[in-house]
């Protein structure tokens, strides 16, 4: 690969609170939330008892401890008003790959695309992914929730240098997905190798890049998320996504892909690590892994976090980072920007 050098710059609450504490009538936790639930039963009481949630938050929390882990934090619900929060990652890359996907082929021969023009290997990427809180169950009396989440991510490919063709987008794929969360108490106990269980989602997603044949790529799918995390201090946490998935079948005749699972296989493994200013991140499927490293640059002090810039460098190799190059390998470097995720 030639040098690419393009300048282009949910809540639960915290694990270990279960002490007796001031204040707090009933003690620990999931008391604490219990007593609110009484005391401010309803949907016309709703901003007072999730007031008292948060008062009993920092009375049962150790002084200058997190309420919450890295992982949780991407799934806190926002409260009473809930309005779009990340999802996946948010980013915009300059990118380079060694092997563009000029003609992109499938076992069905309605979605054989002939060939046209050689495509550049320099191109724009871009991920959007938001989700939004849909219904809440306001039984705290477990210590957790189960929420329902509708989620959307989009990844376009752009072939932004190539003004010869009027720098056409390459590709989108559109997920939308319809998700069931419930967050595990943190009286909850046990642990996998050192990892806590954060909560298991089972979702409904379906994937496609939108186009007509012989282009059109598309599948469904069913799976279900457990999510493990590990607190080293405040600023430091490492999370395990695991996510096994089932393929809804297409008709007869009708699938444009039929041998997608073969490449992208029956699930994936995301681990994050968080540390200061640093995000660490690796996606693997059967045959594929991408790894993100992101870090804040701008500005590094007396902002949100929210408001927050970060230099991102991510590698892709395998197959299947986007829908129409689900069966061909390559390999794509890619440098840009970010916002923060998870912190």
């Amino acid at each position: 690969m030639r040098t690419l050098v393009h300048a282009v710059l949910l809540a639960l609450p915290a694990m270990a609170w279960a002490q007796e504490a001031p204040g707090c009538p009933a003690g620990p936790l999931e008391r604490c939330v219990a007593e609110c639930a009484q005391r401010f039963p309803g949907e016309e009481h709703r901003s007072e008892r999730f007031a008292c949630y948060d008062s009993a938050q920092a009375v049962t929390r150790p002084a200058g401890s997190e309420t919450r882990s890295h992982l949780m934090r991407l799934w806190y619900d926002g409260g009473e008003h809930v309005s779009f929060v990340p999802y996946g990652q948010n980013y915009l890359l300059l990118t380079e790959t060694n092997h563009p996907n000029s003609t992109p082929t499938s076992p069905n021969p309605a979605n054989r695309v002939p060939p046209s023009y050689e495509l550049q290997r320099d191109e724009a990427k871009f991920q959007f992914s938001m989700k939004a809180l849909a219904f809440r169950d306001a039984s705290f009396g477990r210590g957790g929730t189960n929420n329902i989440w509708f989620a959307y991510t989009q990844q376009s490919y752009w072939q932004v240098f190539d003004a010869g063709h009027s720098r056409p987008f390459r590709e989108s794929n559109y997920e939308p997905e319809l998700i069931v969360s419930h967050p595990f108490a943190p009286e909850s106990g046990g642990s996998l190798l050192g990892l806590r269980p954060g909560f298991l989602n089972a979702g409904l997603l379906h994937q496609s890049n939108g186009q007509s044949d012989p282009r059109s790529r598309s599948w469904n799918r069913a799976y279900l998320q457990l999510g493990l995390y590990r607190d080293f201090s405040s600023e430091s946490s490492l999370a395990v996504l695991v996510r096994p998935w089932v393929r809804i079948p297409e008709k007869t005749g009708n699938d444009n892909n039929s041998n997608i699972s073969h490449f992208l296989g029956p699930g994936d493994l995301e681990v994050l690590y968080w540390t200061g200013q640093w995000t660490v991140s690796a996606l693997a499927r059967i045959r594929s892994i991408q790894i993100d490293l992101s870090r804040r640059i701008w500005p590094t002090a007396g902002w949100g976090q929210a408001r927050s810039i970060q230099a991102h460098l991510q590698l892709f190799t395998g197959y299947g980072e986007s829908m129409i190059d689900y069966n061909q390998a390559h390999t794509t470097i890619g440098l840009g920007i970010s916002v923060p995720y998870g912190i």
